[in-house]
């Protein structure tokens, strides 16, 4: 164990300033920030929320003597705005109906109650009754109307009404989830979501991997080795952040995997780097040939910032998919909204370049499911600014609307802008196909894009890439952070112009024209860039 010293919390920062890990795409090369913030994506450092999923949930295969009275809401379900159970809801009309927060208040069932007004931001009025013969709880659906009870979610999902986590199915969570109740009006309640959403070939496994003490030394977990591509997502119940010291393999004789003291910046990358700052860490093993896979298992050492259980979900596979599923999230981009298969013509086209790009990869973009951000939620979230410390305060609220979406599947939000980005991606990788956390999604700057090249294609498939475990070949200061030894590298000494940043132009011949370049301007990817693609545990 070793106290984490101040130059190594330095390294850690510049890593993750510098590697990808939030803000991915920064603004065109005519726009790019000084050289203070060399690459516009500063990691979210902030990203503990009241409202991130705790992952106290209950398992039955992981007994935890820590868990609180099951009735009892987890704390991150605690919110002023939670009316209380006992009084009834001034808004319900008729005191005939009989308030509820889930279906443990009533002899039948809890609904959405009927003739209510909406009002933006209230929450949702409930009460017991009788469900219609629409569509049961977890179908998909695209309007209240579609689901028995009412409860259609902005995801796309009929959800049941819960007040803990315990009132929910096994597999589930229990988590605070908008409905679109008119025109301009989003409303929200708490209900049962999947926990994960991944095709029937994944192996899906959550432990309780032990207590993160908040020391002045790391904690070490043991995580455990799964055949064929595993991705690990590591989650502490009370929200916080975690800082990762060090990832090695397990057994007589470990392999550093990454260090953060070890890693100053100008040498090898590390041999499994992961993008993952705040209260969830996202790891893919492996991430490409260089990282070797160990049947001992993995150590993971962190820093916690309070007391708080840890557990982790395995997601591993041996096959690969051929198809990508999306959700595209309207937020308040310039003259779109949901239209036909694809969305709107500017929208299609740019998935239509997604598909030309993953077509190489044998991977073909599947149904692509549409929902639209109304009310104060669109105002607020259409313009993602950052804090003078460059973090995204509104992300990890807004990539919470995924809760729901109830598939394997990558959450797109389009919103109208984002500051000194096109785009931003949620994490290196994100935490496939778990919806609803602070990281289930990518941004998509659309309006600071040019309507009429063709480069918001080129930025949702860059984002997707992160999302799925690719880094940036090469970062604009000619400092190398890509895993991967296939992939072409631009050095510095490439910048003609003498100005400390590289084009694509610069570096034509040495990745400039990648995918996963710095500027996104390409389309090229190298074989090992495609195998960990194809092999993304969410394709189905």
């Amino acid at each position: 164990m070793r106290t984490i010293s101040p130059r190594a919390l330095l390294v850690l920062s510049s890593i993750l300033v510098a590697s990808g890990c939030y803000r991915s795409h920064p603004i065109g090369d005519a726009e790019v920030p000084d050289a203070r913030r060399p690459d516009a994506r500063v990691p979210d450092a902030d990203l503990r929320d009241a409202r991130v999923p705790d992952a106290d949930l209950r398992d039955a295969r992981v007994p935890d003597a820590d868990l609180r009275d099951a009735r009892v809401p987890d704390a991150d379900l605690r919110d002023a705005r939670v009316p209380d159970a006992d009084l009834r809801d001034a808004r319900v009309p008729d005191a005939g109906f009989t308030p509820c927060t889930s279906d443990f208040d009533c002899r039948g069932v809890c609904v959405r109650t009927p003739g209510v007004a909406p009002e933006d931001l209230a929450p949702l009025a409930l009460s017991c009754g009788p469900t219609s013969a629409a569509r049961s709880d977890g179908d998909l659906c695209s309007a209240p109307a579609d689901c028995g009870r009412g409860l259609c979610v902005v995801a796309g999902s009929c959800v049941a009404p819960c007040a803990a986590n315990s009132d929910c199915e096994s597999g589930q969570r229990c988590a605070e989830l908008w409905v679109r109740t008119s025109g301009s009006s989003m409303q929200w309640l708490y209900g049962c979501v999947d926990r994960v959403n991944m095709p029937a070939d994944v192996r899906v496994r959550r432990v309780r991997a032990g207590v993160a003490l908040a020391s002045d030394t790391p904690d070490t977990f043991e995580l455990s080795s799964a055949p064929g591509t595993q991705l690990l997502v590591v989650q502490p119940r009370v929200p916080q952040t975690l800082y990762a010291s060090q990832f090695r393999t397990a057994g007589p004789a470990p392999v550093m995997l990454f260090d953060v003291e070890g890693y100053a910046g100008d040498g090898p990358p590390p041999l499994a780097p992961f993008g993952s700052f705040g209260p969830l860490l996202s790891i893919l093993m492996p991430n490409g040939p260089r990282a070797p896979t160990s049947p001992a298992g993995y150590s993971l050492d962190l820093y916690s910032e309070s007391r708080t259980p840890l557990f982790v979900t395995s997601l591993s596979r041996e096959g690969v998919g051929t198809t990508l599923d999306l959700e595209l999230f309207y937020v308040g981009a310039t003259g779109l909204a949901p239209m036909g298969d694809r969305g709107p013509p500017r929208v299609a086209a740019a998935l239509a370049t997604v598909e030309r790009v993953f077509a190489r990869l044998g991977v073909r973009l599947g149904e692509v499911r549409q929902h639209l951000v109304v009310g104060q939620l669109r105002r607020d979230f259409a313009i993602i600014e950052a804090a003078p410390d460059g973090d995204l305060p509104e992300m990890p609220a807004l990539l919470h609307l995924s809760a729901g979406a109830a598939r394997s599947s990558v959450s797109i939000f389009l919103v109208r802008e984002v500051d000194m980005a096109l785009g931003v991606a949620g994490g290196i990788p994100g935490p496939e196909a778990m919806h609803g956390t602070s990281s289930s999604g990518i941004l998509i700057a659309v309006d600071l894009h040019d309507p009429v090249l063709d480069d918001l294609g080129l930025s949702i498939a860059h984002e997707i890439g992160h999302f799925l475990g690719l880094w940036h070949t090469t970062e604009l200061d000619g400092t190398i952070w890509e895993p991967l030894p296939d992939t072409p590298r631009c050095p510095l000494s490439r910048d003609a112009d003498g100005d400390g940043y590289l084009t694509a132009d610069e570096c034509a011949g040495r990745g400039g024209f990648n995918l996963m370049f710095w500027a996104g301007v390409g389309e090229g990817l190298s074989p090992q860039q495609a195998t960990v693609l194809s092999h993304a545990p969410l394709l189905r």
